[in-house]
Protein backbone atom coordinates (compact mmCIF):
# COMPACT_ATOMS: atom_id res chain seq x y z
CA UNK A 1 0.00 0.00 0.00
CA UNK A 2 1.40 3.38 -0.99
CA UNK A 3 1.69 6.36 1.32
CA UNK A 4 -1.06 8.08 -0.66
CA UNK A 5 -3.44 5.16 -0.10
CA UNK A 6 -2.61 5.14 3.61
CA UNK A 7 -3.25 8.89 3.85
CA UNK A 8 -6.52 8.57 1.93
CA UNK A 9 -7.78 5.76 4.17
CA UNK A 10 -6.69 7.68 7.26
CA UNK A 11 -8.76 10.65 6.15
CA UNK A 12 -11.80 8.53 5.21
CA UNK A 13 -11.93 6.90 8.66
CA UNK A 14 -10.11 9.51 10.75
CA UNK A 15 -12.49 12.42 10.13
CA UNK A 16 -15.62 10.53 11.30
CA UNK A 17 -13.68 9.20 14.29
CA UNK A 18 -12.70 12.74 15.34
CA UNK A 19 -16.31 13.86 15.17
CA UNK A 20 -17.45 10.82 17.14
CA UNK A 21 -14.82 11.47 19.80
CA UNK A 22 -15.93 15.11 20.16
CA UNK A 23 -19.60 14.18 20.24
CA UNK A 24 -19.03 11.47 22.83
CA UNK A 25 -17.15 13.86 25.14
CA UNK A 26 -19.80 16.55 24.70
CA UNK A 27 -22.65 14.16 25.47
CA UNK A 28 -20.85 12.65 28.46
CA UNK A 29 -20.29 16.09 29.97
CA UNK A 30 -23.98 16.93 29.89
CA UNK A 31 -25.42 14.71 32.59
CA UNK A 32 -23.74 11.33 32.89
CA UNK A 33 -26.19 10.21 35.58
CA UNK A 34 -28.92 10.15 32.93
CA UNK A 35 -29.35 6.72 31.31
CA UNK A 36 -30.04 8.06 27.81
CA UNK A 37 -26.90 10.20 28.03
CA UNK A 38 -24.79 7.17 28.88
CA UNK A 39 -26.37 5.10 26.09
CA UNK A 40 -25.68 7.73 23.43
CA UNK A 41 -22.12 8.39 24.67
CA UNK A 42 -21.52 4.62 24.58
CA UNK A 43 -22.89 4.42 21.02
CA UNK A 44 -20.53 7.16 19.86
CA UNK A 45 -17.63 5.38 21.57
CA UNK A 46 -18.49 1.90 20.24
CA UNK A 47 -18.91 3.12 16.65
CA UNK A 48 -15.61 5.02 16.91
CA UNK A 49 -13.88 1.77 17.92
CA UNK A 50 -15.64 -0.10 15.12
CA UNK A 51 -14.38 2.42 12.53
CA UNK A 52 -10.92 2.10 14.03
CA UNK A 53 -11.15 -1.70 13.64
CA UNK A 54 -12.11 -1.34 9.96
CA UNK A 55 -9.23 1.12 9.53
CA UNK A 56 -6.82 -1.36 11.16
CA UNK A 57 -7.91 -4.08 8.73
CA UNK A 58 -7.03 -1.77 5.85
CA UNK A 59 -3.55 -0.78 7.02
CA UNK A 60 -2.34 -3.97 8.73
CA UNK A 61 -1.30 -7.19 6.96
CA UNK A 62 -4.28 -9.25 5.75
CA UNK A 63 -3.64 -12.09 8.24
CA UNK A 64 -4.70 -9.72 11.08
CA UNK A 65 -8.09 -9.09 9.49
CA UNK A 66 -10.04 -12.17 10.77
CA UNK A 67 -9.40 -11.68 14.53
CA UNK A 68 -10.01 -7.94 14.22
CA UNK A 69 -13.29 -8.62 12.40
CA UNK A 70 -14.42 -11.18 14.96
CA UNK A 71 -13.43 -9.40 18.14
CA UNK A 72 -13.60 -5.79 16.93
CA UNK A 73 -16.27 -5.39 14.30
CA UNK A 74 -18.57 -8.29 15.25
CA UNK A 75 -18.55 -7.78 18.99
CA UNK A 76 -18.89 -3.99 18.70
CA UNK A 77 -21.69 -4.48 16.18
CA UNK A 78 -23.87 -6.44 18.62
CA UNK A 79 -23.03 -3.96 21.39
CA UNK A 80 -24.11 -1.08 19.12
CA UNK A 81 -27.34 -2.94 18.37
CA UNK A 82 -28.07 -3.48 22.05
CA UNK A 83 -27.34 0.13 22.96
CA UNK A 84 -29.48 1.38 20.08
CA UNK A 85 -32.46 -0.80 21.01
CA UNK A 86 -32.26 0.28 24.65
CA UNK A 87 -32.08 3.97 23.65
CA UNK A 88 -35.03 3.71 21.27
CA UNK A 89 -37.19 1.85 23.80
CA UNK A 90 -36.52 4.63 26.31
CA UNK A 91 -36.97 7.48 23.82
CA UNK A 92 -40.28 6.12 22.55
CA UNK A 93 -41.46 5.37 26.07
CA UNK A 94 -42.10 1.72 25.31
CA UNK A 95 -39.81 0.45 28.05
CA UNK A 96 -42.05 1.96 30.74
CA UNK A 97 -45.14 0.20 29.39
CA UNK A 98 -43.68 -3.29 29.56
CA UNK A 99 -43.08 -5.48 32.62
CA UNK A 100 -40.07 -4.36 34.59
CA UNK A 101 -36.83 -5.69 33.16
CA UNK A 102 -38.34 -6.93 29.90
CA UNK A 103 -37.21 -3.94 27.84
CA UNK A 104 -33.64 -4.15 29.14
CA UNK A 105 -33.58 -7.91 28.54
CA UNK A 106 -34.77 -7.52 24.92
CA UNK A 107 -32.20 -4.78 24.40
CA UNK A 108 -29.17 -6.79 25.46
CA UNK A 109 -30.13 -10.23 24.18
CA UNK A 110 -28.13 -9.30 21.05
CA UNK A 111 -24.95 -9.30 23.11
CA UNK A 112 -25.19 -13.09 23.66
CA UNK A 113 -23.70 -14.04 20.25
CA UNK A 114 -20.85 -11.63 20.78
CA UNK A 115 -20.12 -13.03 24.24
CA UNK A 116 -20.30 -16.57 22.83
CA UNK A 117 -17.67 -15.66 20.25
CA UNK A 118 -15.43 -14.03 22.86
CA UNK A 119 -15.69 -16.97 25.31
CA UNK A 120 -15.53 -19.93 22.89
CA UNK A 121 -13.68 -18.38 19.97
CA UNK A 122 -16.30 -19.88 17.67
CA UNK A 123 -17.52 -17.48 15.02
CA UNK A 124 -21.29 -17.15 14.50
CA UNK A 125 -22.08 -14.11 12.37
CA UNK A 126 -18.68 -12.62 11.69
CA UNK A 127 -16.89 -13.18 8.40
CA UNK A 128 -13.39 -14.61 8.71
CA UNK A 129 -12.08 -14.59 5.13
CA UNK A 130 -10.82 -11.48 3.32
CA UNK A 131 -9.50 -10.56 -0.09
CA UNK A 132 -7.70 -7.56 -1.60
CA UNK A 133 -9.78 -5.50 -4.00
CA UNK A 134 -7.80 -2.51 -5.29
CA UNK A 135 -7.49 0.02 -2.46
CA UNK A 136 -9.48 -2.05 0.02
CA UNK A 137 -9.24 -5.26 2.02
CA UNK A 138 -12.76 -6.71 1.90
CA UNK A 139 -14.51 -9.64 3.61
CA UNK A 140 -16.32 -12.53 2.00
CA UNK A 141 -19.88 -12.11 3.35
CA UNK A 142 -21.31 -15.46 4.47
CA UNK A 143 -24.92 -16.62 4.78
CA UNK A 144 -25.21 -16.04 8.58
CA UNK A 145 -24.05 -12.46 8.03
CA UNK A 146 -26.79 -11.84 5.44
CA UNK A 147 -29.40 -13.39 7.75
CA UNK A 148 -28.31 -11.11 10.58
CA UNK A 149 -28.49 -8.04 8.33
CA UNK A 150 -31.99 -9.00 7.11
CA UNK A 151 -33.20 -9.40 10.69
CA UNK A 152 -31.54 -6.14 11.71
CA UNK A 153 -33.14 -4.30 8.78
CA UNK A 154 -36.59 -5.52 9.83
CA UNK A 155 -35.99 -4.46 13.41
CA UNK A 156 -34.84 -0.92 12.56
CA UNK A 157 -37.78 -0.62 10.15
CA UNK A 158 -40.11 -1.24 13.11
CA UNK A 159 -38.37 1.47 15.09
CA UNK A 160 -38.59 3.81 12.07
CA UNK A 161 -42.37 3.36 12.07
CA UNK A 162 -42.50 4.02 15.81
CA UNK A 163 -40.46 7.22 15.49
CA UNK A 164 -42.53 8.45 12.56
CA UNK A 165 -45.80 7.76 14.40
CA UNK A 166 -44.57 9.59 17.49
CA UNK A 167 -43.45 12.59 15.39
CA UNK A 168 -46.85 12.83 13.64
CA UNK A 169 -48.71 12.79 16.97
CA UNK A 170 -46.37 15.14 18.86
CA UNK A 171 -48.09 17.97 20.75
CA UNK A 172 -45.41 20.62 20.20
CA UNK A 173 -42.93 21.64 17.52
CA UNK A 174 -39.86 20.80 19.60
CA UNK A 175 -40.96 17.21 20.21
CA UNK A 176 -42.03 16.81 16.58
CA UNK A 177 -38.66 18.08 15.34
CA UNK A 178 -36.77 15.81 17.71
CA UNK A 179 -38.57 12.66 16.60
CA UNK A 180 -38.52 13.59 12.90
CA UNK A 181 -34.73 13.94 13.08
CA UNK A 182 -34.46 10.52 14.69
CA UNK A 183 -36.95 9.11 12.18
CA UNK A 184 -34.87 10.13 9.15
CA UNK A 185 -31.73 8.84 10.83
CA UNK A 186 -33.41 5.50 11.43
CA UNK A 187 -34.71 5.38 7.83
CA UNK A 188 -31.13 5.94 6.63
CA UNK A 189 -29.96 3.10 8.85
CA UNK A 190 -32.76 0.83 7.55
CA UNK A 191 -31.95 1.53 3.90
CA UNK A 192 -28.22 1.08 4.47
CA UNK A 193 -28.71 -2.23 6.29
CA UNK A 194 -31.14 -3.54 3.66
CA UNK A 195 -29.38 -2.38 0.51
CA UNK A 196 -25.71 -2.25 1.50
CA UNK A 197 -25.88 -5.02 4.08
CA UNK A 198 -28.52 -7.71 3.50
CA UNK A 199 -28.59 -7.38 -0.32
CA UNK A 200 -24.86 -6.87 -0.65
CA UNK A 201 -23.21 -9.34 -3.04
CA UNK A 202 -20.17 -11.16 -1.83
CA UNK A 203 -17.98 -9.23 -4.20
CA UNK A 204 -18.72 -5.54 -4.61
CA UNK A 205 -17.44 -2.87 -6.93
CA UNK A 206 -13.78 -1.97 -6.43
CA UNK A 207 -14.50 1.62 -5.41
CA UNK A 208 -16.96 0.62 -2.64
CA UNK A 209 -15.30 0.41 0.81
CA UNK A 210 -15.76 -2.64 3.04
CA UNK A 211 -18.78 -2.75 5.33
CA UNK A 212 -20.53 0.02 3.32
CA UNK A 213 -23.68 -0.36 5.41
CA UNK A 214 -21.79 1.46 8.21
CA UNK A 215 -22.76 4.75 6.53
CA UNK A 216 -26.27 4.06 7.83
CA UNK A 217 -25.00 3.91 11.41
CA UNK A 218 -23.11 7.15 10.84
CA UNK A 219 -26.29 8.76 9.48
CA UNK A 220 -28.19 7.57 12.57
CA UNK A 221 -25.61 9.00 14.95
CA UNK A 222 -25.59 12.30 13.03
CA UNK A 223 -29.39 12.42 13.46
CA UNK A 224 -28.98 11.75 17.19
CA UNK A 225 -26.40 14.53 17.43
CA UNK A 226 -28.70 16.91 15.52
CA UNK A 227 -31.61 16.16 17.85
CA UNK A 228 -29.40 16.77 20.89
CA UNK A 229 -28.18 20.17 19.68
CA UNK A 230 -31.34 21.40 17.98
CA UNK A 231 -34.10 19.94 20.15
CA UNK A 232 -32.44 19.09 23.50
CA UNK A 233 -32.91 15.34 23.08
CA UNK A 234 -30.76 14.94 26.17
CA UNK A 235 -31.09 17.03 29.32
CA UNK A 236 -28.08 19.32 29.58
CA UNK A 237 -27.40 21.17 32.80
CA UNK A 238 -30.34 23.44 32.03
CA UNK A 239 -32.58 20.48 31.24
CA UNK A 240 -31.65 18.76 34.50
CA UNK A 241 -32.96 21.68 36.46
CA UNK A 242 -35.76 22.75 34.13
CA UNK A 243 -38.40 22.19 36.80
CA UNK A 244 -36.45 24.28 39.29
CA UNK A 245 -35.85 26.94 36.62
CA UNK A 246 -39.55 27.14 35.87
CA UNK A 247 -41.02 26.82 39.35
CA UNK A 248 -38.65 28.95 41.43
CA UNK A 249 -40.20 32.21 42.68
CA UNK A 250 -36.95 34.06 41.93
CA UNK A 251 -36.56 35.62 38.47
CA UNK A 252 -33.91 33.83 36.37
CA UNK A 253 -32.38 35.07 33.12
CA UNK A 254 -30.20 33.02 30.77
CA UNK A 255 -27.92 35.26 28.71
CA UNK A 256 -25.06 34.89 26.25
CA UNK A 257 -21.67 36.58 26.21
CA UNK A 258 -23.10 39.75 24.62
CA UNK A 259 -25.84 40.11 27.22
CA UNK A 260 -28.59 38.85 24.91
CA UNK A 261 -31.25 37.05 26.95
CA UNK A 262 -32.17 33.67 25.43
CA UNK A 263 -34.58 32.41 28.09
CA UNK A 264 -36.48 33.67 31.12
CA UNK A 265 -38.64 31.93 33.69
CA UNK A 266 -42.15 32.86 34.80
CA UNK A 267 -40.93 34.92 37.76
CA UNK A 268 -38.78 37.06 35.45
CA UNK A 269 -41.74 37.63 33.13
CA UNK A 270 -43.80 38.72 36.13
CA UNK A 271 -41.11 41.17 37.28
CA UNK A 272 -40.41 42.75 33.89
CA UNK A 273 -43.84 42.31 32.31
CA UNK A 274 -42.29 40.97 29.10
CA UNK A 275 -39.61 38.64 27.80
CA UNK A 276 -36.61 40.99 27.50
CA UNK A 277 -34.24 40.45 24.60
CA UNK A 278 -31.19 41.99 26.26
CA UNK A 279 -29.94 43.08 29.66
CA UNK A 280 -30.00 46.65 28.32
CA UNK A 281 -33.80 46.48 28.24
CA UNK A 282 -34.08 45.95 31.98
CA UNK A 283 -31.14 47.89 33.49
CA UNK A 284 -31.76 51.62 34.08
CA UNK A 285 -29.99 53.89 31.61
CA UNK A 286 -27.47 55.36 34.07
CA UNK A 287 -26.26 51.87 35.11
CA UNK A 288 -26.00 50.26 31.65
CA UNK A 289 -22.41 51.15 30.75
CA UNK A 290 -20.98 49.98 34.06
CA UNK A 291 -23.27 46.94 34.16
CA UNK A 292 -22.17 45.73 30.73
CA UNK A 293 -18.52 46.28 31.56
CA UNK A 294 -18.83 44.20 34.72
CA UNK A 295 -20.93 41.50 33.00
CA UNK A 296 -18.65 41.05 29.98
CA UNK A 297 -15.52 40.95 32.13
CA UNK A 298 -17.07 38.30 34.38
CA UNK A 299 -18.31 36.26 31.38
CA UNK A 300 -15.00 36.36 29.52
CA UNK A 301 -13.20 35.04 32.63
CA UNK A 302 -16.07 32.71 33.68
CA UNK A 303 -16.13 34.42 37.06
CA UNK A 304 -19.25 33.75 39.10
CA UNK A 305 -21.39 36.83 39.68
CA UNK A 306 -21.95 37.45 43.39
CA UNK A 307 -24.13 40.10 45.02
CA UNK A 308 -24.26 42.34 41.94
CA UNK A 309 -26.42 45.35 42.87
CA UNK A 310 -28.42 46.84 40.02
CA UNK A 311 -31.39 49.12 39.43
CA UNK A 312 -33.85 47.68 36.90
CA UNK A 313 -37.13 48.74 35.31
CA UNK A 314 -40.13 46.60 36.23
CA UNK A 315 -43.43 45.92 34.49
CA UNK A 316 -44.93 49.19 35.82
CA UNK A 317 -41.95 51.19 34.50
CA UNK A 318 -40.82 51.70 38.10
CA UNK A 319 -37.24 51.39 39.26
CA UNK A 320 -36.53 48.35 41.44
CA UNK A 321 -33.37 47.54 43.35
CA UNK A 322 -32.14 43.99 42.76
CA UNK A 323 -29.21 41.76 43.67
CA UNK A 324 -27.96 39.40 40.96
CA UNK A 325 -26.01 36.17 41.48
CA UNK A 326 -24.98 33.97 38.59
CA UNK A 327 -22.89 31.19 37.17
CA UNK A 328 -22.44 29.49 33.81
CA UNK A 329 -24.00 26.51 32.06
CA UNK A 330 -23.27 24.67 28.82
CA UNK A 331 -26.07 23.96 26.35
CA UNK A 332 -24.68 21.99 23.45
CA UNK A 333 -21.54 23.78 22.35
CA UNK A 334 -22.67 27.15 23.75
CA UNK A 335 -22.00 28.68 27.14
CA UNK A 336 -24.57 30.90 28.86
CA UNK A 337 -24.80 32.74 32.13
CA UNK A 338 -27.65 31.87 34.46
CA UNK A 339 -28.55 35.01 36.42
CA UNK A 340 -30.73 34.72 39.52
CA UNK A 341 -32.38 38.04 40.40
CA UNK A 342 -33.53 38.93 43.90
CA UNK A 343 -35.73 42.01 44.29
CA UNK A 344 -34.55 43.87 47.41
CA UNK A 345 -36.66 47.01 46.92
CA UNK A 346 -38.96 46.23 49.84
CA UNK A 347 -36.00 45.17 51.96
CA UNK A 348 -34.32 48.51 51.28
CA UNK A 349 -37.50 50.39 52.15
CA UNK A 350 -37.84 48.43 55.39
CA UNK A 351 -34.14 48.91 56.14
CA UNK A 352 -34.51 52.65 55.55
CA UNK A 353 -37.56 52.74 57.80
CA UNK A 354 -35.79 50.78 60.53
CA UNK A 355 -32.75 53.03 60.25
CA UNK A 356 -35.01 56.07 60.49
CA UNK A 357 -36.71 54.62 63.56
CA UNK A 358 -33.35 53.86 65.15
CA UNK A 359 -32.25 57.49 64.80
CA UNK A 360 -35.53 59.41 65.02
CA UNK A 361 -38.33 59.97 67.49
CA UNK A 362 -41.43 58.12 66.17
CA UNK A 363 -43.87 60.79 67.44
CA UNK A 364 -42.29 64.01 66.20
CA UNK A 365 -39.90 62.71 63.51
CA UNK A 366 -37.03 64.66 65.11
CA UNK A 367 -33.62 63.07 65.70
CA UNK A 368 -33.68 61.04 68.93
CA UNK A 369 -31.25 61.02 71.84
CA UNK A 370 -29.00 58.43 70.16
CA UNK A 371 -28.59 60.51 67.01
CA UNK A 372 -28.21 63.70 69.06
CA UNK A 373 -25.23 62.23 70.90
CA UNK A 374 -23.69 61.09 67.60
CA UNK A 375 -24.14 64.54 66.08
CA UNK A 376 -22.77 66.18 69.20
CA UNK A 377 -19.69 63.98 69.00
CA UNK A 378 -19.24 65.00 65.36
CA UNK A 379 -19.51 68.67 66.30
CA UNK A 380 -16.84 68.23 68.97
CA UNK A 381 -14.51 66.49 66.50
CA UNK A 382 -15.15 69.17 63.88
CA UNK A 383 -14.46 71.99 66.34
CA UNK A 384 -11.09 70.42 67.17
CA UNK A 385 -10.14 70.81 63.49
CA UNK A 386 -11.92 74.02 62.44
CA UNK A 387 -12.64 75.96 65.67
CA UNK A 388 -16.35 75.62 64.88
CA UNK A 389 -17.80 76.75 68.23
CA UNK A 390 -21.31 75.79 69.27
CA UNK A 391 -23.74 75.68 72.20
CA UNK A 392 -26.03 72.99 73.63
CA UNK A 393 -29.59 73.79 74.72
CA UNK A 394 -31.64 71.62 77.09
CA UNK A 395 -35.34 72.53 76.65
CA UNK A 396 -38.12 71.35 78.97
CA UNK A 397 -41.83 72.18 78.67
CA UNK A 398 -43.22 73.87 81.78
CA UNK A 399 -46.36 72.38 83.35
CA UNK A 400 -46.71 69.69 80.66
CA UNK A 401 -48.07 67.24 83.24
CA UNK A 402 -51.05 69.55 83.72
CA UNK A 403 -51.93 69.26 80.03
CA UNK A 404 -51.80 65.44 80.15
CA UNK A 405 -53.89 65.32 83.32
CA UNK A 406 -56.47 67.78 81.94
CA UNK A 407 -56.98 66.62 78.34
CA UNK A 408 -55.24 63.23 78.18
CA UNK A 409 -52.18 61.84 76.50
CA UNK A 410 -53.57 62.26 72.98
CA UNK A 411 -53.71 66.03 73.43
CA UNK A 412 -50.29 65.82 75.07
CA UNK A 413 -48.89 64.13 71.98
CA UNK A 414 -50.45 66.84 69.80
CA UNK A 415 -48.75 69.48 71.92
CA UNK A 416 -45.37 67.74 71.63
CA UNK A 417 -45.73 67.55 67.84
CA UNK A 418 -46.63 71.26 67.71
CA UNK A 419 -43.65 72.16 69.94
CA UNK A 420 -41.33 70.14 67.70
CA UNK A 421 -42.66 71.98 64.65
CA UNK A 422 -42.14 75.41 66.23
CA UNK A 423 -38.63 74.56 67.36
CA UNK A 424 -37.83 73.39 63.84
CA UNK A 425 -39.29 76.58 62.34
CA UNK A 426 -37.22 78.77 64.67
CA UNK A 427 -33.91 77.02 64.17
CA UNK A 428 -31.27 78.19 61.73
CA UNK A 429 -30.10 76.01 58.85
CA UNK A 430 -27.09 74.59 60.71
CA UNK A 431 -28.84 74.13 64.06
CA UNK A 432 -30.05 70.69 65.18
CA UNK A 433 -33.31 70.03 67.04
CA UNK A 434 -33.85 66.72 68.86
CA UNK A 435 -36.44 65.20 71.16
CA UNK A 436 -34.65 63.09 73.76
CA UNK A 437 -37.73 61.81 75.57
CA UNK A 438 -40.92 62.87 77.36
CA UNK A 439 -41.27 66.65 77.22
CA UNK A 440 -37.54 67.30 76.86
CA UNK A 441 -35.86 68.59 73.70
CA UNK A 442 -32.27 69.48 72.95
CA UNK A 443 -30.64 71.71 70.37
CA UNK A 444 -27.19 72.36 69.03
CA UNK A 445 -26.69 76.03 68.13
CA UNK A 446 -24.06 76.61 65.48
CA UNK A 447 -21.71 79.61 65.40
CA UNK A 448 -21.97 80.20 69.14
CA UNK A 449 -18.90 82.41 69.33
CA UNK A 450 -19.86 84.33 72.52
CA UNK A 451 -22.35 84.16 75.36
CA UNK A 452 -24.29 87.28 74.40
CA UNK A 453 -25.07 86.08 70.88
CA UNK A 454 -26.01 82.67 72.27
CA UNK A 455 -28.37 84.34 74.79
CA UNK A 456 -30.09 86.21 71.97
CA UNK A 457 -30.55 83.05 69.88
CA UNK A 458 -31.96 81.10 72.86
CA UNK A 459 -34.25 84.03 73.72
CA UNK A 460 -35.56 84.13 70.13
CA UNK A 461 -36.48 80.47 70.46
CA UNK A 462 -38.26 81.19 73.76
CA UNK A 463 -40.14 84.12 72.18
CA UNK A 464 -41.43 81.81 69.44
CA UNK A 465 -43.85 80.34 71.97
CA UNK A 466 -45.62 83.56 72.97
CA UNK A 467 -48.64 82.52 70.93
CA UNK A 468 -50.55 79.54 72.37
CA UNK A 469 -50.90 76.21 70.58
CA UNK A 470 -54.43 75.42 69.38
CA UNK A 471 -55.23 71.75 69.98
CA UNK A 472 -57.65 69.73 67.83
CA UNK A 473 -60.31 70.03 70.51
CA UNK A 474 -60.25 73.78 69.91
CA UNK A 475 -58.64 74.61 73.24
CA UNK A 476 -55.59 76.93 73.27
CA UNK A 477 -52.60 75.78 75.26
CA UNK A 478 -49.98 78.28 76.38
CA UNK A 479 -46.54 76.66 76.14
CA UNK A 480 -43.62 78.00 78.14
CA UNK A 481 -40.09 76.63 78.12
CA UNK A 482 -37.23 76.36 80.55
CA UNK A 483 -33.96 76.46 78.59
CA UNK A 484 -30.51 75.56 79.88
CA UNK A 485 -27.42 76.53 77.85
CA UNK A 486 -23.87 75.18 77.86
CA UNK A 487 -21.11 76.35 75.50
CA UNK A 488 -18.27 74.38 73.99
CA UNK A 489 -15.48 74.33 75.11
CA UNK A 490 -16.15 76.67 78.06
CA UNK A 491 -18.57 74.39 79.93
CA UNK A 492 -17.36 71.01 78.70
CA UNK A 493 -15.10 69.32 76.19
CA UNK A 494 -17.08 66.10 75.71
CA UNK A 495 -20.71 65.20 75.07
CA UNK A 496 -21.51 64.06 78.62
CA UNK A 497 -20.05 67.21 80.13
CA UNK A 498 -21.95 69.54 77.82
CA UNK A 499 -25.28 67.71 78.29
CA UNK A 500 -24.83 67.61 82.06
CA UNK A 501 -24.06 71.34 82.17
CA UNK A 502 -27.09 72.22 79.98
CA UNK A 503 -29.32 69.99 82.14
CA UNK A 504 -28.20 71.68 85.35
CA UNK A 505 -28.77 75.09 83.77
CA UNK A 506 -32.29 74.05 82.69
CA UNK A 507 -33.22 73.00 86.26
CA UNK A 508 -31.82 76.26 87.52
CA UNK A 509 -34.20 78.08 85.10
CA UNK A 510 -37.13 76.07 86.50
CA UNK A 511 -36.16 76.89 90.07
CA UNK A 512 -35.94 80.53 89.15
CA UNK A 513 -39.56 80.66 87.98
CA UNK A 514 -39.67 78.87 84.58
CA UNK A 515 -40.09 80.40 81.10
CA UNK A 516 -36.43 81.44 81.35
CA UNK A 517 -33.06 80.94 79.65
CA UNK A 518 -30.21 79.95 81.98
CA UNK A 519 -26.55 80.00 80.94
CA UNK A 520 -24.48 77.46 82.86
CA UNK A 521 -21.61 79.06 84.80
CA UNK A 522 -20.85 76.42 87.42
CA UNK A 523 -22.12 78.43 90.40
CA UNK A 524 -23.86 81.71 89.55
CA UNK A 525 -27.16 81.69 87.66
CA UNK A 526 -27.30 84.04 84.71
CA UNK A 527 -30.97 84.34 83.80
CA UNK A 528 -32.74 85.87 80.81
CA UNK A 529 -36.52 86.42 80.68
Amino acid sequence: MTHFHTLLISIIYGVPMMFLFHWGIDVGNRNFRDTSTRLIAAQFGAFLLMLFAVFAIQVLPKEYAPPIAIFGIGTLGVILTALGVHLLLRTLGWITRWPKGLGVALSYIWVVPGLWTLVTGKNIFNVSQFYADGLWVKPYYNAPFHIAMIFGSAMVAIFSIGLGWTALHAHDANTRGKFLGLFWGMVSLTVANAVLGAALPEKTAGWLPPYPYLVGMMAWLIAVRYSIVKYELLPGRLGRYQTLFTATPLPILMADARGHIVETNAAALSLFGKEPKSLSEVVVAEDRTKAFRVYRHAFSHHQSIQEWHLSVIDCDNSVRSVVVNGDYISVGSHVYSLLVVRDITEEQIQRTQLTHLAFHDPLTGLPNAFQFRQQLGDWIDRDALHQDRFAVLMIDLDNFKTLNDTWGHQMGDEALIAVAQRLSENRRSRDLVSRIGGDEFMMILADAMDQEATYQTAHRILSGFREPIILTNGEPFKVTLSIGVSMYPIHGRDADGLIRAADQAMYAAKRAGKNLVHMYDGHVAQLSH
